[in-house]
């Protein structure tokens, strides 16, 4: 039950942290970030660009190229946008940043119901790098394609593949084709930030305006006593906010009720778990207080000199009523805290500007396009053909089961337990034609072996067995695993 409470607290306070301020400065950023976010139809154009002083990457010639890849270029963007009716499109470019040349690498297009990506700069960029090899690889495998087209379902189908939930592969779904749903869940998160009946007092000191343009600052300086100024005002205010909470337990959006989920908070039983929180607080202010600062006082200075010069600044402007400017800048300076050495410094910034428009227009393809399930269609036949016949070899591909031994080849069922593949022991004993059987007193499978016995440790899911690769060297067995095609050999 404590550790439910506490669970419950923590959600809460990180719903809510660090801009929850209701200082009127902090107020307008928030009105500013919802308005932008609101905007049905807007054209956008931006630039992202990275500098890399240092990571840590052993191998310098490696480390050498991503230096000068993040050093030498940056990719900016111009985009059209329509809420209302789920259009789009973006483009993306490649810019020198000596000489300021743009380079288009991809384009996006979607109307709601199908996104098209245009790929065949992005292919012609790659055979740049003149690699005969990948070169005649990409024309095979691509032809003439311009364009590569995801329906909705296809993105469900995908995204199921991936998640293995149908609920989660349809929401993804619907932020990907369903623009005005986007907006929603971005309102639902901005609203976690914004209490300002209980904090109307609480002022977080992070955001700060300078003319028209408002600044979120977090440093590695002011992180840490923004956040224990906020918790230390959340305990004093546990009444106010616990009574809050309940009154709006209703209103909740999906954002705010996965967070409970998150921390095992049954969110049909919210109220009254809020009511123990606010009664375990109040009874222990000072002890949670004290262990705030404990806990944060021991971490603090070796924290600020591991993030020494890193900071994160965040802007929004409002420059006219149809014109905003959004920036993003990241300073990042890493040391490892035993040994004092750098492991990453190098920069980040954003810029946007947002301008509103009337219309949006969305040229929809019609040739030299190959769908979403025609490429996964043709990455199975490949798989196929990598799958290449070697006697008294089984190969197994640990991404969907399927194998391929001697003249045989189908599908067997993986299991993926704590990140390791497991495969079903009998199934796999038949295909290497060795006999495997159950000991039934030590309740352990057991294979037999050029009369040779070979007692195997295994998980048993729904009545069968299932072994780790390794288990079948026990039995003399070479295994082998290609990292890049995550095929595994067994002979």
């Amino acid at each position: 039950m404590l550790k439910r409470k506490l669970g419950l607290l923590f959600s809460v306070f990180i719903l809510i942290a660090f801009t929850v301020g209701c200082s009127s400065t902090e107020l307008e950023f928030y009105n500013l970030s919802q308005e932008i976010n609101n905007l049905t139809k807007y054209q956008t154009s931006g630039e992202f660009n990275i500098t890399l002083d240092n990571i840590d990457l052993e191998d310098e010639e490696v480390l050498s190229q991503v230096k000068s890849i993040f050093n030498n270029y940056s990719l900016t963007y111009d985009a059209q946008v329509d809420v209302e009716n789920s259009k789009l499109a973006m483009k993306y470019y490649f810019k020198d940043k000596n000489t300021g040349e743009q380079a288009e690498i991809v384009s996006i297009l979607g109307d709601g119901n199908n996104i098209y990506i245009k790929v065949d700069n992005l292919l012609d960029f790659i055979k740049s790098f003149d690699d005969q090899e990948t070169n005649q690889a990409i024309d095979e495998f691509f032809g003439n394609t311009k364009y590569i087209k995801i329906s909705k379902e296809e993105m469900k189908e995908l995204l199921f593949e991936v998640y293995g939930s149908e609920v989660l592969a349809e929401q993804m779904t619907d932020i990907y084709f369903d623009l005005g749903f986007a907006v929603e869940e971005n309102n639902q998160a901005a609203d976690a930030f914004l209490i300002e009946s209980v904090y109307d007092e609480y002022e977080s000191g992070v955001i700060t305006k300078e003319g028209n343009k408002y600044i979120f600052r977090l440093t590695s300086e002011n992180l840490v006593d923004t956040f224990v100024s906020f918790m230390n005002y959340s305990i004093d205010h546990i009444d106010e906010l616990g009574e809050y909470l309940k009154q709006n337990i209703d209103n909740m959006g999906d954002y705010q009720k996965d967070l409970f989920t998150m921390y095992g908070i049954d969110e049909n039983n919210i109220s009254q778990q809020i009511d123990e929180m606010v009664e375990m607080v109040k009874s222990n202010k000072e002890y949670y207080k004290q262990s705030i600062s404990d806990v944060v006082s021991v971490d603090n200075d070796e924290f600020k000199e591991a993030l020494k010069g890193s900071k994160i600044e965040y802007s929004l402007e409002k420059v006219s009523d149809v014109h905003y400017n959004q920036g993003l800048d990241l300073i990042l300076n890493v040391d490892d805290p035993m040994t004092g050495e750098n492991i990453i410094k190098g920069s980040f910034s954003f810029a946007q500007a947002i301008k509103v428009i009337d219309s949006v227009t969305i040229d929809v393809p019609t040739e030299n396009i190959m769908s979403i399930t025609e490429i996964k269609n043709k990455i199975e036949e490949l798989q196929y053909q990598t799958l290449v016949i070697e006697s008294n070899a089984l190969k197994i591909d640990l991404d969907n089961g399927y194998y391929i031994s001697e003249n045989k080849e189908g599908t067997v069922d993986i299991k993926v337990i704590e990140g390791s593949s497991y495969i079903p022991l009998r199934d796999t004993g038949n295909l290497l034609g060795v006999e495997v059987n159950w000991d039934n007193e030590l309740k352990q499978p057991y294979l037999t072996r050029a009369g040779e016995t070979y007692y195997l440790n295994a998980v048993v899911i729904d009545g069968k067995s299932y072994i780790p690769l390794r288990e079948l060297q026990k039995a003399y067995y070479e295994v082998s695993w290609d990292s890049e095609s995550n095929v595994v050999t067994i002979k």
